[in-house]
């Protein structure tokens, strides 16, 4: 054994540092197993080392004495950082797991690890690397919709076309030109040559129709975008048309989305290929990481590699202060606390909002809207901020922060009160369901506790991601609690939320709802009347307590200086693609 496995079990034996305890030789030769000659061996290492202070009983009869200076605890700590100088940090926090270290050491060891070593140089390979609490399980956006999930794939991935944020227009990505036949059911796109995937086969005609009919998958989440899709007709190797069976011109917009995200066949289905800046080179339960795709159709990144490693078991849910942000891009993790000198930082305000919808279809609140108004005037935004802290920044009270005004923000508990005593709720339980992680659990429970004081019993089931939108969720969940993401494209923002498959709106608006949703996407023409109608909808919707948008996040970059050209997505992520380290 070495030193420190002896150090734990005497440890372990006396279990307490700075005092003096006495004994024998004997005694510590049946701890350690061995004789009274490798006892002293074993002492002499701990003494040069620093870990005891050992008094010999001189004479018959004296007892020796020994302190401890260290817990076992410390010493592990102490060992991993002299660990991380010359192995990978998966080694180190196996050796960390491996000894029983309590969380609390573990959290301070990957506070340490990352901000000590965030970014190196490693054989010439510029990277960087964090950590984040949610491993990763997939990386194919016919399966995933969400927020961490999403930032990785626009690395992964390209679409047809690219919808450009500061024109307001969508341009040439793997088409170099498109049309339809005027009436919006046919729409050709012409394919630009060259484009490589990250296995080295050149992309055709044939992956982009391979990319869009797996989307008819049962679970998907872009689902809703191919539901009027007739065929897909490969006319060339570099051209593919799309036939509908009703008008569709607002087709770009889903293109460009992840969902049209193009990848080719691979004999293993859980392989992500596509033929975006960065390629999936390791998926595990410890860790991502992308590497450069060195045959990139576009400008080549100045990053090598990203790396995130996952620590699930250090997630407890809670925010300790503003510089402990689940959400803190290049270093998303929320018990790491970094000086402010040391680091700078950039925010925005989340597009998106934290979104509680109320079941229109069917149950209890499809019949009383008096109890929606009830549940709705029970929640203050600004309460829960308050309350919960973390970057929990804004209150949001609509879809979209450009449609919210004063006059519709406000909410007053008396109103609840009121409403409740006339609604025909007589006691009985609603289910809120919603999916483990992104603060989701302490949500919860605050609305459980806000409601409480109503005297309205909530049952809070928190599943996981693929679990949740696996449940018939207008049947079973009287309320649905989850992350709306906003988009850089606000048509692609609306259209995701209301109709999107994993969008919790999808399972609770009324099935007349969705039809006026759907021919509004028919026969509008321009994306200002459709922003305009779809305001509409969304305005009805708020007025009949629908829904209830509670808070946006602020989202961070934190990041020292020699990192640069640090940009925030719409996602609250930096783009690594542009990036580059002085």
């Amino acid at each position: 054994m070495k030193p420190l496995d002896y150090y734990e079990h005497l440890y372990a034996h006396i279990q307490q540092t700075n005092k003096e305890i006495p004994i024998p030789i004997e005694q510590l030769a049946s701890l350690f197993i061995c004789s009274r000659r490798n006892v002293k061996l074993i002492l002499n290492k701990f003494q040069d080392n620093g870990w005891i202070t050992w008094k010999h009983g001189i004479g018959r009869g004296n007892v020796s004495h020994i302190i401890l200076n260290f817990t076992f605890h410390q010493l592990v700590l102490s060992e991993a950082k002299q660990m991380a100088h010359t192995h990978p940090i998966d080694i180190c926090m196996a050796f960390i797991r491996k000894k029983s270290v309590p969380v609390e050491i573990q959290k301070e060891y990957v506070t340490w690890i990352f901000s000590d070593d965030l970014y190196h140089t490693e054989q010439e390979r510029d990277r960087i690397q964090f950590p984040s609490y949610r491993a990763l399980q997939t990386l194919d956006p016919v399966y995933v919709n969400r927020r961490t999930e999403n930032h990785f794939m626009r690395h992964m991935y390209q679409q047809l076309v690219k919808f450009d944020k500061n024109n307001g227009v969508h341009v040439p990505s793997i088409a170099h030109y498109w049309e339809h036949n005027g009436t919006y059911t046919i729409w050709r796109f012409h394919l630009r040559k060259g484009i490589m995937f990250h296995n080295h086969s050149e992309l055709t005609a044939e992956d982009v129709a391979f990319s869009f009919q797996r989307l008819s998958h049962l679970n998907s989440p872009y689902k809703w975008m191919i539901k009027y899709l007739e065929r897909i007709q490969v006319d060339s190797i570099h051209q593919v048309s799309f036939y509908f069976l009703e008008p569709t011109p607002f087709f770009l917009h889903v293109v460009s989305s992840l969902g049209g995200s193009i990848l080719t066949p691979s004999e293993n289905e859980s392989s992500s290929i596509g033929t975006g800046p960065f390629k999936l080179s390791k998926l595990n339960d410890e860790k991502l990481k992308l590497s450069i795709h060195n045959r990139y159709s576009g400008y080549r990144p100045f990053l090598d590699e990203v790396v995130m490693f996952f620590f699930p078991e250090l997630y407890d849910n809670k925010y300790a202060s503003e510089h402990m942000l689940e959400h803190a891009d290049l270093f998303p993790y929320p018990y790491v606390q970094k000086q402010k000198d040391d680091y700078q930082q950039k925010t925005m305000i989340d597009r998106g909002s934290k979104l509680l919808t109320f079941n229109r279809k069917q149950g209890l609140l499809a019949k009383d809207e008096k109890l929606r108004k009830a549940l709705y005037h029970a929640l203050s935004p600004e309460k829960m901020i308050s309350t919960l802290k973390g970057n929990r920044y804004v209150p949001a009270f609509r879809l979209l922060r450009e449609w919210e005004s004063e006059i519709t923000n406000q909410r007053h508990k008396s109103l609840s009160k009121t409403a409740l005593e006339e609604s025909t709720y007589q006691g009985e339980t609603l289910h809120l369901y919603t999916y483990s992680g992104a603060g989701n659990e302490l949500d919860a429970q605050w609305i459980k506790t806000e409601l409480e004081t109503l005297e309205v019993c909530l049952c809070i089931h928190v599943l996981s991601y693929d679990s949740l939108f696996s449940t018939d969720l207008a049947k079973e969940a009287d309320l649905l609690l989850a992350e709306q993401l906003g988009d850089e494209n606000l048509i692609y923002s609306c259209l995701g939320t209301f109709l999107g498959n994993h969008s919790i709106w999808s399972f609770h608006l009324p099935t007349k709802v969705m039809e006026e949703i759907e021919k509004q996407l028919q026969t509008n023409r321009t994306t200002n009347e459709l922003l305009q109608s779809l305001q509409k909808v969304e305005e009805t919707l708020f007025h009949e307590y629908s829904f209830s948008c509670l808070y946006r996040l602020q989202q961070y970059a934190i990041f020292p200086a020699h990192v640069k050209h640090i940009k925030l997505n719409a996602l609250g992520w930096v783009d690594y693609s542009s990036l580059w380290i002085t």
